[in-house]
């Protein structure tokens, strides 16, 4: 019987498998890229050819997918060269990454996302800056797509994804290493410059963005991850290297005088602190010691912050700005 059962099966077979036709695939788009030398100019034959190895390595290996997303959009590919605003790069980027991981789950079937209250808090957050998009709808709605669009795929597919100790170590060095380049490249904007004008020659850097705000938001979201690491490494050289990356996107952050920027840093940095630096510690005393370290912090770096930075932080309560 069981024989019987199994022999129908067998023959129910398709003659190739989906996997298999994806070779194929494959094979005959890298056949026609190879020929198409023969009337396009060499350097699209090579954006096409690497864009498809880049497509078959994050098809077999979702993890390069994501880190491949996470260069895009903190590096901003199209600050540098214009011409490509208007193809949504990061956006399309992100779908592209998505309808690849769900192609790759139809294909293996290795979906597993743990049950975690995390979910449910960044839906919920989904959905309040959802609601408050409706305040105003025209300048709002554009950003709230495209924003949380990446911002959740990034999301999902990195809960879907990364699974080891290990990728998850490389992900938090990759994204500490973007957050300092881009710091880097904000401190040069800096003394060149070359930013949006503020007062007199003073600027606002907007690293590789086009938006100092935008800037400011990206790197404060590394700061709890740099303190959270290092207050888990023992080792003095990893010590030293967060430390100059906490260093260069802090004043990173500082140097797009974004008052949006000003107010997460602190608040972002207060919480890091109480969550990690100060163990045994009642919540209420670790929030104190917290809260001093960051004063004191700020009083020793006064002399060396622009007054303009004061001045403009002062105008943090005008609630007449959209």
């Amino acid at each position: 019987m069981h024989e019987d059962r199994d022999l129908m099966l067998y023959e129910e077979r398709p003659l190739i498998d989906f996997k298999a036709l994806l070779t194929l695939g494959v094979v005959f788009f890298s056949f026609l890229l190879g020929a198409s030398l023969l009337v396009l100019p060499w350097y699209i034959v090579l954006a096409g050819f690497l864009g498809l190895c880049m497509l078959v390595a994050i098809f077999f290996d979702l993890y390069i997918g994501v880190l491949v997303f996470l260069a895009g959009a903190y590096l901003h590919p199209t600050a540098l060269l214009p011409a490509l605003q208007s193809l949504h790069i990061a956006r399309n980027l992100a779908f592209m990454v998505l309808f690849i991981w769900l192609i790759h789950l139809i294909v293996y079937r290795d979906l597993n996302i743990q049950k975690n209250r995390q979910h449910l808090n960044v839906l919920g957050l989904s959905f309040m800056l959802f609601i408050s998009s409706f305040l105003y709808p025209d300048y709002s709605f554009p950003l709230f797509f495209e924003l949380m669009s990446k911002a959740l795929i990034l999301y999902l597919v990195i809960v879907g994804v990364v699974k080891s100790r290990k990728q998850v170590l490389i992900l938090i060095g990759f994204l500490i290493f973007l957050g300092a380049a881009s710091g880097f490249a904000g401190i040069t904007q800096y003394i060149q410059g070359v930013g949006l004008k503020l007062v007199g020659d003073v600027v606002r850097v907007m690293g590789p963005t086009q938006n100092p705000n935008i800037l400011a938001a990206e790197l404060v979201l590394i700061i709890p991850i740099i303190i959270g690491m290092f207050v888990s490494y023992r080792s003095s050289a990893a010590k030293t290297m967060l430390i100059l990356s906490l260093i260069m996107i802090m004043m990173g952050i500082v140097l797009t005088f974004s008052r949006a920027g000003m107010a997460t840093l602190v608040l972002v940095t207060i919480l890091s602190l109480t969550r990690f630096s100060f163990p045994g510690q009642s919540r209420g005393k670790a929030l104190a010691y917290a809260f001093l370290a960051v004063l004191f912090t700020v009083l020793i770096v006064l002399p060396f912050i622009p007054v303009e930075y004061w001045e403009r932080m002062s105008t943090i309560t005008n609630l007449q700005e959209i």
